[in-house]
């Protein structure tokens, strides 16, 4: 009798566990209407990756779904081709070098050879550049009320830049300049003709540019 009465009544116990979970059931009397419940396995495991997002070969438990990945392990990624562009395969990579030096070596070879100062052509362009551009100066005397005619310069001048007494004129033979009247200068070949008006100096300084 004194063993019946230190038996515990435990009625209906009931239990829910996680995947991995345990449960130590008390001494005593149970009625049989407890019970131990598992819970879900998607209510354990509530990730939210895809298949593209796991490594190839590797598996995740999603939302109680076993799923194998489909991600691709590219390794290590090196390039240094002289393209200006790679396409990047869709994957993992584990690290790797991008070396744009060949593409910068070869643009700058390729501008170089554009702006070559040893090529025949860029020697050609300089000279024909330069012989085109020609500057001769010389003063003249520039007598009140007639034409002073000034020749002799080894080329037909498109420029002219004279002093004055207290200002530079320029005369252009292919612009319009409004402060000097096409009356007062004119281009002539191998020289030019200025009318002397007010203003122009006897010794007039020039500058002719072919």
């Amino acid at each position: 009798m004194d063993k019946i009465k230190a038996i515990v009544n435990r009625g209906a116990v009931s239990q829910t566990l996680n995947c991995g979970g345990s449960y130590t059931i008390p001494q005593g009397y149970h009625n049989g209407s407890g019970k131990v419940t598992a819970n879900s396995l998607a209510s354990q495991t509530d990730a939210n990756a895809s298949a593209a997002q796991i490594l190839s070969g590797f598996t995740a438990w999603i939302k109680g779904n076993k799923v194998t990945g489909s991600m691709p392990n590219r390794g290590a990624l090196n390039w240094s081709g002289s393209n200006t562009t790679y396409g990047v395969p869709a994957g993992y990579y584990s690290g790797g070098t991008l070396d744009s030096r060949p593409s910068y070596s070869a643009g700058v070879s390729a501008a170089d050879n554009r702006v070559n100062t040893n090529s025949q052509s860029y020697k050609s362009g300089y000279t024909a550049g330069q012989s085109n551009f020609v500057i001769q100066k010389g003063t003249f005397y520039c007598e009140r009320d007639v034409w002073n005619t000034v020749t002799g310069l080894s080329f037909t001048p498109r420029i002219l830049i004279i002093q004055r007494a207290s200002d530079v004129i320029v005369y252009s033979s292919s612009a319009y300049i409004p402060e000097v009247s096409n009356g007062d200068i004119e281009i002539i070949s191998g020289g030019f003709r200025v009318y002397g008006r007010n203003g122009f100096k006897p010794g007039a300084v020039y500058l002719a540019i072919k």
